[in-house]
């Protein structure tokens, strides 16, 4: 009887040493984090794209830059419970084949933990990444209690580089995701997907920023479509490579995510409008004038004018600017918000100027003839079928009276 009661009592003082060991030493952020030095010396993602960290607004931002083999993670969000960012290495960046989680969070009492979990689903479960060697670990929880920022290193001397990779140039590619979700103490809640982008090389700034060249880095074109994939524009002969004025756009429903293709023969911005009860989720993809370079925007329409707004469910994009064609891919969760719950939508293409990253005003080249389920490659094969069969029925009724 003792032997079993020393057993349980070694156990359950293991299970509690493990499910503590999770948590990192933190100490106080010493400086705030901020966008300097992104595209130049650190890579960073954000949803909204380029949003403000200074929690005046919702902004959700990670960063990492890599020296001497370390490499410098910044998270940060605005929320009085946690964020995580999670990296889905195309390498075994770290000696593991899952998601690696970096969580920072309130600890109910305005001090920040951080801590290292493993994902399955929604469910964030804390766990020893014994590959990673973790130094340096500062969190703060700032704006009364609304905004959790944290800086940590993680050493790849140890965990992943070798004399290969020491003696070339270190690539360190990764899927990147951000996650927010409640906590309760230090127990974190389910997470909530707010970004996920990539594969982007951490190790270099400029990963997730397109190269402008003579020839556009995406694919865009007509094969697939009315069989694999829905697919509208200005005009039926137009060639969305570019070769003449085509404004076009694709959708693919897959696994409850929306795929989207948009491309345009404009200096300015393409956009395409999703209008579902009385709602019109816009989606811009832009040259940003100042320096010829790609953005991407969502926003809200009011008559031709387009202003910025976030819609959360967008997952992740990707664009080019090249001479007067912009071309962008990007994907969305099927429930573009709690109003829309299917995917039917009025559709439309639009175009216009951009100053800087300013848009000007909307000029709509296309409206759908009618709603259209995205998930139907042939949808607007059929819109247009019906269309013509009731103008045609129409015409052989006035040609019956006038001969009666």
């Amino acid at each position: 009887m003792e032997a079993r009661l020393i057993v349980a009592v070694v156990f359950i003082c293991a299970v509690c040493r493990f499910s503590e060991a999770q948590l990192q030493n933190t100490t106080t952020l010493t400086n705030n984090i901020t966008r300097t030095g992104c595209g130049t010396t650190k890579l960073c993602v954000s949803t909204p794209s380029n949003c403000d960290l200074a929690g005046n607004s919702s902004c959700f931002f990670s960063s990492t830059q890599y020296n001497n083999a370390t490499l410098t993670v910044e998270l940060s969000g605005t929320t009085s419970l946690y964020v995580a960012l999670g990296l889905t290495s195309t390498s075994s960046l770290f000696n593991f084949n899952e998601t690696a989680v970096f969580v920072c969070g309130n600890n109910n009492n305005n001090s920040a933990f951080f801590e290292t979990a493993t994902q399955n689903g929604s469910m964030l479960t804390p766990a020893i990444l014994a590959a990673l060697n973790i130094t340096n670990v500062q969190g703060s929880v700032l704006g009364n209690g609304s905004l959790v920022q944290c800086v940590f290193n993680v050493n790849l001397n140890s965990t992943f580089l070798n004399s290969t990779f020491l003696n070339s140039t270190v690539q360190l590619y990764s899927n990147i995701s951000i996650y927010n979700g409640s906590t309760n103490g230090t127990l974190l809640g389910n997470a909530t997907t707010l970004i996920t982008t990539g594969p982007f090389d951490l190790a270099n700034p400029k990963s997730n920023i397109p190269s402008n060249s003579t020839t556009p880095l995406l694919n865009i074109t007509r094969n697939g479509c009315g069989t694999t994939k829905l697919c509208l524009s200005n005009a039926s002969t137009c060639d969305p490579a570019g070769n003449s004025s085509c404004f076009f756009s694709s959708f693919q429903v897959n696994n409850q995510n929306i795929y989207y293709e948009l491309s345009g023969t404009t200096s300015g911005y393409v956009a395409l409008g999703l209008t579902t009860q009385n709602s019109t989720f816009v989606f811009v993809c832009a040259n940003n004038t100042n320096n010829s370079s790609f953005f991407f925007q969502t926003a809200t329409k009011n008559g031709s004018v387009l202003t910025a707004a976030n819609v959360t469910t967008v997952n992740s994009y990707q664009g080019v600017v090249t001479q007067n064609l912009i071309q962008c891919v990007f994907n969305t969760s099927a429930t573009l918000s709690t109003r829309a719950s299917n995917t039917v939508y009025t559709i439309s293409l639009m175009s216009g100027n951009t100053t800087g990253t300013e848009l000007g005003i909307a000029t709509t080249l296309y409206t759908s003839p009618t709603a259209v389920d995205l998930s139907n490659p042939s949808a607007l094969n059929t819109a247009n079928t019906n269309f013509c069969t009731n103008v045609l029925a129409v015409l052989l009724a006035a040609l019956t009276l006038h001969l009666i």
